[in-house]
């Protein structure tokens, strides 16, 4: 389950935040875009990485992105609108495009192998698209697998880290062949689970 297994405790720190916006009815999906936003920064920063200490700046952006997608779900629940389709359709085509604009960011930075950080981008988008298609044909949306997104933002937020001391080259290619890895592993489980599930016999 990778990091997503400590979602309950997470949720669990940010409740009080969740009912303080949702006593303010707070709509979700500005949480939503407001994560957006933040993961366009981060992609901005990505893009521009250097060996200076403005990277430090991205493990704070992916952070922020985290938040906001578990509060987004925690508000609509306190306000009984969770489930909701058109919110639900919003919410992970959001997610979907902040995923592209991180990686993409980080594939077009010129000390970065361009056709690695596409594929990476485009492998973190299947699996997240496995696990939405697993809910579409019936089954449960699925979270399990190595690389979920926490994971991702996990290791994108090292990169931050590590840039200002070895710039983004050596670390951005390895960040890229671990999610790469991590997500191929992660949609094999995913559709294998979802077969199982799904199986008529």
């Amino acid at each position: 389950m990778g990091i997503y297994a400590v979602k309950p405790r997470f949720q669990e720190v940010l409740s009080p935040v969740a009912s303080w916006l949702a006593d303010r009815d707070v709509d979700p999906t500005a949480l939503n875009l407001l994560a957006l936003v933040a993961s366009f920064n981060a992609a901005l920063l990505l893009f521009l990485a250097t060996n200076t200490y403005l990277s430090l700046l991205i493990p704070l952006l992916v952070f922020i992105r985290i938040a906001l997608n578990a509060l987004d779900g925690m508000v609509a629940r306190l306000n009984d609108v969770e489930g909701q389709a058109w919110g639900e359709v919003l919410n992970e085509t959001v997610d979907r495009v902040s995923d592209a604009f991180i990686f993409v960011g980080l594939a077009l930075n010129p000390a970065v192998n361009t056709t690695l950080g596409l594929m990476t981008g485009l492998i973190v988008v299947l699996s997240s698209f496995v696990a939405v298609a697993s809910k579409a044909a019936g089954g449960g949306r699925r979270y399990d697998g190595v690389m979920g997104k926490a994971d991702r933002m996990f290791i994108i937020g090292l990169l931050g880290v590590l840039t200002p001391i070895f710039g983004v080259a050596e670390p951005g290619y390895w960040a890229l062949i671990i999610v790469s890895a991590g997500c191929f592993e992660t949609i094999t489980h995913r559709l294998i689970v979802t077969h199982g599930e799904l199986d008529d016999g």
